[in-house]
């Protein structure tokens, strides 16, 4: 005798703070994208599931009042992967931003490539992120002010 299967339990939900833009198909999709590194998984379901978000305005400017479309969604994945995963969302849909290494985010009010540039606690040290309008991504410079004032090493995306 067969038995019909019944599917009644969630395997995994939304937040209940999470908002409509946030959980968008093409926010998702970005999702599916950070999550794999070269075509093979990088972030296993539960740190993806386990992620904190923020939406932000990195652009120029203020930002436009009562509008979010264009906010940025940052991803602080848990404590075993210390990253952040930027969805950048504007006109023509959601994208990656890139990931950023590190404990703590700050978003400074210093504008490169028409956005803001960002400064991640990576251990103890901060490393600033700028956005790169070519590759449509925030790419890392390691700032050795303390070393030679003038020295910039321009790095890669960690992963």
């Amino acid at each position: 005798m067969a038995t019909q299967v019944q599917f009644d339990r969630v395997y995994a939900a939304f937040g209940s703070e999470a908002r409509p833009f946030e959980m968008d198909d093409a926010v998702g999709f970005v999702v599916a994208e950070f999550s794999l590194q070269d075509g093979c998984p990088f972030y296993p379901i539960g740190a993806v599931l386990g992620a904190k978000i923020s939406t932000v305005w990195l652009g120029e400017g203020v930002s436009p009042e009562g509008d979010e479309s264009h906010h940025a969604i940052i991803f602080k994945m848990r404590e075993d992967y210390p990253f952040f995963e930027l969805v950048m969302r504007g006109k023509d849909g959601a994208r990656w931003g890139g990931s950023l290494y590190g404990q703590a985010l700050e978003v400074t009010d210093e504008i490169v490539g028409g956005q803001r540039v960002l400064v991640v606690t990576a251990d103890d040290t901060k490393v600033r992120y700028e956005f790169n309008a070519r590759q449509g991504q925030y790419v890392s410079c390691i700032c050795c002010d303390d070393v030679m004032p003038t020295l910039r090493i321009a790095i890669s995306q960690l992963h």
